[in-house]
């Protein structure tokens, strides 16, 4: 309809049809100008004045919860919008509750809108995102187009402004048997620290074991029982989590990335029950952050919980070498006085005899299993296996 030589045409038809009197045919062409003119000039500025803007209620959050997504958008000019359509592109991992969904030309959900619009008019709209898979999950870009009052052509637009929400992994609260709270919170590692003299805490009964160096002859001699000084550690005990990145399946080319998934959320569950009670925790794996190897030295500060399940939250999926090259490096580097909590879906006997060689000089390892059968293994272990639909429960039992 805006082919210059069309229009060009339809002008010296509607002059001669002027010139000849020719009323019917002058008003039609006349009409046809207008309506071509009314249409350039909603081609050139249809989109100016449009706005779109997308915000979160926050921009962290657990697996299972609900996000606000609030989208506001409107029309600041005179010209009115008979058909604005906008999509707004949407993470895979995430389901939108409260709005319409649609797949892009590159197969991408978006969150789909579309309405008139009048001048000066601005609509926000409100819906709920649930989150269903840890990660880093990105909103946008958001393309929009609108369509003429004739609907013969389409104008497009949109921006690349993206927003981020990072989805934590689950907590799951623990139950713990008398063994796993003791290989947990009560490990060799707790007796490798030393006790500051400068920093006594008080006095009570000597039981079997205690040092002869630490009896309070005073205290002693006042209750005529012996009596040992209790003194506080020079440090705390210190817990770290290694988390394996080799997941076992039936399969030999597919590998199940919701089994690594369930380790994760089982990795982040005993780093805040350790912390809870009083523990320094660390992280470290054979996964990457940002291209580099996961790696977080044991610390007591009270945002250490929140940098253990942000590193978890943002690892990549993808084994970076093999976890006994990590034991080997961990072996050499870490002090003994931290205590290993091994988190795999089972150990290949190269890694089984590491530990063993770990435990013999000094180290407290402690392993726990997430494979769905309980293998064969030359070491007293923790199950906690895992099962389908993990996500839907509350509570984790770890079994001996």
């Amino acid at each position: 309809m805006l082919d210059p030589r069309w229009l060009a045409t339809l002008c010296l038809l509607d002059v001669w049809a002027i010139a000849s009197a020719h009323e019917l045919l002058a008003l039609v062409c006349t009409f046809s100008l207008l309506c071509a003119g009314a249409v350039g000039h909603w081609q050139r500025h249809v989109l100016s004045g449009v706005s779109y803007e997308r915000a979160l209620s926050r921009d962290r959050a657990q697996i299972g919860e609900l996000v606000t997504l609030s989208a506001s958008f409107g029309n600041h000019k005179l010209l009115p919008i008979s058909a604005l359509e906008i999509y707004d592109s949407l993470p895979r991992h995430v389901t939108l509750e409260g709005a319409a969904e649609r797949e892009n030309d590159a197969g991408k959900p978006c969150l789909y809108i579309a309405r008139a619009m009048l001048p000066f008019t601005r609509v926000t709209r409100h819906m709920h995102v649930r989150c269903e898979r840890r990660g880093v999950h990105q909103f946008g870009p958001v393309r929009y187009q609108a369509g003429d009052f004739l609907g013969i052509a389409r104008q497009h637009g949109g921006d690349n402004v993206q927003h981020e929400l990072l989805v934590l992994p689950k907590i799951f609260k623990l139950e713990l048997g008398a063994f796993a709270s003791r290989q947990l919170t009560g490990t060799r590692a707790a007796h490798h620290l030393l006790a500051d003299p400068l920093r006594m805490l008080g006095t009570r009964e000597y039981r079997s074991g205690d040092a002869l160096r630490t009896i309070d002859w005073r205290a002693t001699a006042r209750r005529s029982t012996l009596m040992v000084r209790e003194m506080e550690p020079s440090s705390s005990p210190a817990l770290q989590l290694i988390l394996s990145f080799r997941i076992h399946t039936q399969s030999v080319d597919r590998v199940e990335p919701d089994e690594l998934e369930f380790a994760i959320s089982l990795a982040a569950s005993v780093a805040a029950y350790a912390s809870a009670r009083g523990m320094a925790i660390g992280l470290c794996g054979n996964g990457t952050f940002q291209g580099k190897p996961l790696a977080l030295p044991p610390s007591h500060a009270p945002e250490q919980v929140a940098r253990v399940l942000e590193l978890l939250a943002r690892v990549s999926s993808r084994a970076s070498r093999p976890l006994a090259s990590l034991l080997q490096e961990r072996a050499l580097t870490q002090q003994r006085a931290s205590t290993w909590l091994i988190i795999a879906d089972q150990l290949e006997p190269k890694e089984e005899a590491l530990l063993h060689d770990a435990q013999r000089r000094g180290r407290a390892a402690v392993v726990l299993l997430t494979g769905k059968q309980r293998t064969r293994s030359t070491m007293r272990a923790l199950h906690a296996p895992y099962q389908e639909g993990w996500s839907l429960r509350d509570v984790l039992t770890l079994a001996e």
